[in-house]
């Protein structure tokens, strides 16, 4: 399991992001971590959608499932898929991950029943209800940059962000249509001992931290959340 976090949001136009990447490297210093690579979630729920529920209400403590893989732009390979739970603790962050090793790389080409049984198969839970109420409500997809300052301080800036639902499970992921969402979603994560620092570093950048969620936003882009 993860280490807890501090985990600050911002989401910004194309003026607001170009003045938040002046700041990023500027003030805070930061250089970039690691090459950029397209992220790509499948989102897991109950059938009353209750991690819509939890978020929306403003739950402190809170779950969200999702299984993961990376796509590398240069070699058009995808890494292979995780499960994970975040786990969500007022602003702090955790996650807790499962290696699937025998589910394959080439998921987008894989039906959806097909995936919920190899992941069925693959996931260990104490709990025989695990897969009986949750199902696969929505996949998000998304260009990630990374990048680090000499503190520690991680930022993440998210574009070509696009939403898949209503998932028929004889057809694969990318036989489903897709919805674009325009903005820039950026990332501020940092242990909690630099929260003064940062807070020192984000006082000249002038923008509002908002609370954000990819997953109601694209549930709400499919008419299956109300969310602003």
């Amino acid at each position: 399991m993860s280490a807890s976090r501090y985990e600050i949001k911002f989401v910004l136009n194309e003026l607001a992001h170009s003045h938040f990447c002046n700041w990023m490297h500027l003030h805070a210093l930061c250089k970039k971590k690691f090459p950029n690579r397209f992220v790509n979630s499948i989102y897991f729920d109950d059938k009353d959608f209750n991690s819509v529920r939890d978020n929306l209400s403003g739950i402190s403590n809170r779950k969200k499932r999702r299984l993961r893989w990376y796509l590398d732009p240069s070699s058009s390979m995808n890494s292979a898929p995780v499960f994970e739970q975040k786990i969500k603790l007022a602003r702090l962050g955790k996650k807790q991950l499962i290696s699937l090793p025998n589910l394959p790389l080439n998921i987008n080409q894989i039906p959806m029943d097909q995936i919920f049984r190899k992941l069925k198969e693959e996931i260990p839970s104490s709990d025989p209800l695990f897969f009986e109420y949750l199902i696969p409500t929505l996949h998000v997809s998304y260009l990630r940059q990374y990048y680090e300052n000499f503190l520690g301080l991680r930022v993440t800036i998210d574009q070509d962000i696009g939403f898949k639902s209503n998932f028929s499970s004889s057809l694969s992921l990318s036989a489903h249509r897709t919805i674009s969402y325009k903005s820039y979603i950026v990332e501020l994560k940092f242990d909690p001992a630099l929260k003064s620092a940062v807070n020192d570093l984000l006082r000249p950048l002038g923008l509002t931290p908002t609370r954000h969620s990819k997953y109601l936003t694209g549930l709400s882009m499919f008419g299956q959340a109300q969310y602003i």
